[in-house]
């Protein structure tokens, strides 16, 4: 949210913004009381952080985000499938499937910042629990550097635009 408030001239050191699983327009589980299982599993939930993911209070802050064009805007998330839940996103899951495609915790829909490259773990839901997470993380890291080090990545050379990822001209920062 920080970085949709500032503008290109402060934000000129910042070339891009990798959103892992990140909650931009809130979930629906957030509308109603917690649910007791999530407050099993970590603890009392605060109230304010609750509200902070609703979804109208959510998707009004998403609808004034602005990112500057030269920054790259990466999704990465999880797309489950239903036997490889883990135990933190089952009840989520199934209280989210009437809304549509869902990691547990979050629609897919909801995570994904328009315009930008959307990267998806296949089989995994909103913690991403893989034995290789580390290795997962590094790659995910040095494919965006080369990404902004190249220029653009071969997805967009085919088509697709992403805000700014073009104009990085090779220069990453």
């Amino acid at each position: 949210m920080a970085l949709t408030r500032l503008g290109p001239r402060e934000t000129e050191h910042v070339a891009a913004w990798i959103n892992i699983v990140g909650a931009l327009k809130g979930t629906p589980l957030a509308d109603r009381a917690p649910l007791p299982e999530v407050e099993n599993e970590i603890g009392q939930v605060d109230a304010a952080a609750v509200e902070s993911l609703t979804t109208e209070r959510s998707r009004r802050r998403f609808d004034s985000f602005r990112v500057p064009p030269h920054i790259l805007v990466v999704n990465y998330f999880g797309i489950p499938l239903t036997g490889g839940l883990s135990s933190w996103s089952s009840p989520g899951f199934a209280q989210l499937k009437k809304f549509g495609p869902n990691d547990g915790l979050l629609l897919l829909a909801d995570m994904i910042f328009p315009g930008a490259v959307t990267l998806a773990m296949l089989g995994r839901d909103h913690f991403l629990l893989d034995e290789r997470i580390d290795t997962t993380a590094v790659a995910l890291a040095l494919t965006v550097m080369g990404w902004l080090e190249n220029g653009e990545p071969a997805s967009l050379k085919a088509g697709f635009k992403t805000p700014g990822a073009a104009r990085n001209n090779g220069n990453a920062r």
